[in-house]
């Protein structure tokens, strides 16, 4: 009788278990793997504010900016370059554990052997008023794309007279705050040195933390906050947001960092476009499913990373917490658990009781900081400049091999790079 393991979420670590367990398995293992997602592709977030700033200049390059970060999963109900891995599009809307059965929102009961949740966590807000309805999370391709709409339309309203400046805010000082700031900064300049976009600028990081980057020294979050100002960038440290509005955002500061805000009081920063980078948090529905839960929400899992108390449900990316302690929710880590994930599925399948723990590792990375500009870190050493650049485009690459076939992972390393280079 063969094993069905059903795997939902088709995000990095959804990936990642996928892929491992198209790898590793044999046909005398006689299993069969079903991935489910609500999106018919897979988008390498990492790069998504490539898209959100790239050729903001130029009408119709979705298109282009689309295909260095998203891989569409095939059309014929197979998984991209991996025939033994089947895929349907859908979403989930209730997990009965004790049966080993999911239903899809379209009313579909799927069975399954075992269980992979991979669906990641959700944007946070932290309940900020107006974060939901006024700002705009970088958490998708759909939301990329509003913002690089955005940004075109009030670079045209400058060239015709029909605005006097532009004013963006983006609440969040972590990478992808600091990624998306850059890169619009860059974008900008650029239309500025070519003549086509002549307009007051203010773009603002605002973050309540009391520096840039936070898993950086403090010079090297000196030294990022620098090359912020060099391209335009506002920074706003220890200073929260209290509100977002349709024109702009309320802040205030940080009482646990007294004296560190340049704002005294609540005060409004006028903002056309605000962008929400502030973390995420975890899923409501984790806990009505009847999984076990930590006191911040996410799933208590063993190191083996089975659900504590399910033995043939694992957890793998931003959900887990082991033994009380949430990982850290980046690309690498989600990626290093569905492989830890996927090994032990094949153990299980095979018959063996002895699985392998998951072992949490410091992961080098590396943030880009616009034209050719990136902070790279591995172990004790931070880079800064090209070398920090070209070391994010290996880990891109890297990346793109580990889930793809050689050509195809080329292919859209390079088409990507080829686009979004026009941007720096």
């Amino acid at each position: 009788m063969r094993t069905r393991i059903v795997i939902v979420g088709g995000g990095f670590a959804g990936l990642s278990t996928a892929v491992h367990l198209s790898r590793h398995i044999q046909s005398k293992d006689e299993l069969d793997i079903l991935l489910i997602d609500k999106q018919r592709e897979h988008v390498y977030l990492p790069l998504i504010y490539e898209v959100a700033s790239g050729g903001l200049s130029v009408k119709g390059m979705e298109k282009e900016l689309k295909r260095g970060v998203a891989v569409p999963f095939s059309l014929d109900g197979r998984l991209t370059d991996h025939e033994n891995i089947k895929f349907r599009q859908g979403i989930v809307e209730h997990v009965d554990i004790e049966s080993n059965e999911l239903e899809l929102e379209s009313g579909a009961v799927i069975p399954f052997d075992y269980l992979v949740l991979a669906m990641g966590a959700v944007n946070a807000t932290f309940g900020v008023k107006g974060a939901d309805t006024h700002a705009i999370s970088l958490t998708s391709l759909d939301n990329a794309l509003m913002i690089r709409k955005r940004c075109m339309i009030m670079a045209n309203e400058c060239k015709k007279d029909i605005r006097d400046g532009i004013n963006i805010v983006i609440a969040g000082g972590g990478p992808n705050g600091v990624e998306v700031a850059a890169e619009i900064a860059t974008a900008m300049n650029r239309l500025e040195r070519k003549g086509k976009v002549v307009c007051k600028r203010n773009i603002t990081i605002v973050d309540a933390g009391p520096r840039l980057l936070g898993m950086l020294s403090k010079t090297g979050s000196w030294l990022v906050k620098r090359r912020m100002k060099k391209l335009g960038v506002s920074v706003v440290n220890g200073t929260c947001v209290n509100e977002v509005k349709k024109s702009g955002v309320v802040v205030a500061p940080n009482k646990k960092l007294k004296g560190l805000s340049p704002f005294v009081k609540e005060t409004v920063i006028k903002s056309d476009l605000t962008i929400w980078a502030a973390g995420l948090a975890s899923r409501p529905e984790w806990s009505e499913w009847g999984l076990p839960i930590d006191k911040r929400g996410y799933i208590s899992v063993d190191p083996t990373l089975q659900v504590h108390g399910f033995d043939r449900v694992f957890i793998a990316g931003d959900a887990a917490s082991i033994i009380g302690r949430r990982m850290q929710q980046r690309a690498p880590e989600a990626i290093e658990q569905g492989a830890v994930v996927a090994e032990n599925l094949i153990r299980l399948v095979r018959g063996h009781d002895m699985l392998t723990s998951h072992k949490e590792t410091k992961w080098p990375f590396a943030i880009p900081l616009g034209n050719s500009h990136a902070v790279g870190n591995i172990g004790f050493f931070t880079f800064f400049g090209i070398f920090g650049y070209a070391m994010r485009k290996a880990i891109d690459l890297k990346y793109f091999l580990s889930v793809l076939s050689l050509w195809h992972a080329l292919r859209v390393w390079f088409m990507g790079g080829k686009t979004y280079l026009e941007n720096d």
